[in-house]
């Protein structure tokens, strides 16, 4: 059955652990979703659209009962997006990232230009290593938007491509990575 909206968003935590530029800036307190409600608001946006994105100001891998979120997203037989900045990734098993509910993981990489620039590329290749190890069925998508001419949008994009040893023409919409990987 059709359901009435493509995507509904839940912000299970609007705290991260960057302070990134383009994000906006918020009064609210620090809060995590308590597993509870959101459950609860698991149940009505799954009625109602077709994916359950998990994102909205905060980075979602920060929130303390990550995997029970993940678990009861796979009990109600939800589909879910994850958008992150990929910094906590590996602060997770692995086989965390199979959960049956979790069909792409979106990694931002703009979001590692608040790092300090010696740092930058080796986020960018656990990121990349990551990927390459994804669990079957999962689709990482690596989000970089800037203008080309942008010197960090340069430098990502040269150090990601160089991970998966590939090179592409300018322009391009999205590149395939590897199976399952996209830029």
């Amino acid at each position: 059955m059709k359901k009435t909206f493509r995507r509904a968003f839940i912000e299970i935590t609007n705290r991260c652990n960057l302070a990134c530029s383009f994000c906006a800036v918020s009064a609210r307190p620090a809060l995590d979703m308590p597993a509870d409600l959101f459950e609860k608001a698991a149940v009505q946006a799954g009625a109602l659209a077709e994916v359950v994105s998990l994102h909205v100001l905060g980075e979602p891998l920060i929130h303390p009962q990550f995997p029970a979120i993940l678990a009861c997203c796979s009990r109600l037989g939800l589909k879910v997006n994850l958008v992150t900045n990929g910094l906590l990734l590996e602060n997770y098993p692995q086989d965390l990232f199979a959960e049956k509910c979790l069909s792409q993981l979106s990694i931002s990489l703009h979001a590692l230009s608040c790092l300090p620039e010696a740092e930058r590329g080796a986020a960018i290749r656990r990121l990349a290593a990551f990927a390459a190890a994804k669990p079957a069925g999962l689709t990482i998508g690596f989000r970089l938007r800037s203008a080309s001419e942008d010197a960090f949008f340069k430098a990502a994009l040269k150090e990601l491509l160089e991970a998966f040893k590939l090179t592409v023409s300018p322009g391009a919409d999205y590149v395939k990575l590897g199976e399952g990987v996209f830029l």
